[in-house]
């Protein structure tokens, strides 16, 4: 896969700029300095300055070349290890299911009992390759910019909308507690943005918190509407909690873990509250679990927050 997304950008080239363009405009503007510190008539003085621009121009413009094609090789390189890391995630449960599929096909299985346990790892490989490719919808989504349908909601219908489908999971639902705090005010947003959100944000819980309960709460803080997620899990390092909401980003004990994932979540959980004018909080402490709150202005405020 690596071969196949080399970067088209010669490392030799931002050395051949430097080289031919960048020593000799400094060059240049050494000679510009000298003749100024020398002049003996009045066109010396303009024969320097000009000199010195030309080579301001040069250096800028070689600087900004310079920079435009690092910024074009990372680019590369992160959709190289994008591709790559989506189709591992992808491959890895649509392998499953066909394993489990072609076995029933061919009637391998031969007790009930068995029947009902390749039915049910179907059903939650399935689920994991939906929240895969709802990730990278959601992802794609909030990556176009604010969004442009939206609508005055009740928190609790939000919640209740959101924790819905997570209900009826077995593995999920006995662990849900919910306290939304009565009479809260109406928040302006996207209704299927914010339950990918808060989506997302259940599914890390899930996925990273431990077999703990899972607490969600709406309440009212600083004068915001505050949606919390709350899980009892390991908890996220301090010089880790900001990175966790980059694009690709995840923790190092995630990772070293092998737990599955494509480092979008929470970064799709930001894009969504910045688009409208809130804020991600994140209070954890390794050992002690991880609490993710999403705070939106409420719904008379406006969202320049």
């Amino acid at each position: 896969m690596r071969a196949a997304f080399k970067p088209p950008i010669n490392r030799a080239v931002p050395w051949l700029i430097f080289g031919a363009v960048l020593m000799p405009a400094l060059a240049t503007a050494v000679v510009g300095i000298v003749i100024l510190a020398l002049w003996t008539v009045p066109r010396d003085i303009v024969l320097g300055v000009l000199t010195l621009v030309f080579s301001a121009f040069a250096l800028a413009g070689s600087i900004l070349a310079v920079t435009l094609l690092w910024r074009q090789h990372r680019l590369v390189r992160l959709q190289a290890e994008f591709v790559a890391h989506v189709s591992h995630e992808l491959r890895t449960p649509l392998a499953s299911i066909r394993m489990y599929v072609d076995t029933l096909r061919l009637g391998r299985v031969t007790s009930p009992q068995e029947t009902d346990e390749f039915l049910e790892a179907l059903a939650r490989e399935t689920s994991r390759l939906s929240a895969l490719v709802e990730q990278l919808l959601g992802f794609r989504t909030a990556s176009m910019g604010a969004a442009v349908t939206r609508e005055a909601v009740v928190p609790a219908e939000l919640v209740r909308e959101t924790l819905e489908p997570f209900r009826h999971d077995p593995s999920v639902g006995s662990r849900l507690t919910i306290d939304v705090e009565p009479g809260l005010p109406e928040v302006i947003i996207d209704r299927e943005a914010f339950r990918g959100a808060m989506a997302n944000l259940v599914r890390n819980a899930v996925a990273y918190g431990g077999d703990g309960e899972i607490d969600v709460k709406a309440r009212l803080v600083d004068g915001r509407v505050s949606f919390e997620v709350r899980d009892r899990g390991p908890g996220i390092p301090q010089d880790e909690q900001r990175r966790v909401f980059k694009r690709f980003e995840r923790g190092r004990a995630t990772a070293d873990a092998g737990i599955p994932g494509l480092g979008l979540g929470l970064a799709i959980v930001k894009q969504f509250a910045d688009a409208h004018g809130g804020q991600v909080v994140l209070d954890s402490t390794p050992g002690q679990g991880s609490t993710f709150a999403i705070r939106l202005p409420q719904a008379g405020e406006g969202e320049g927050g």
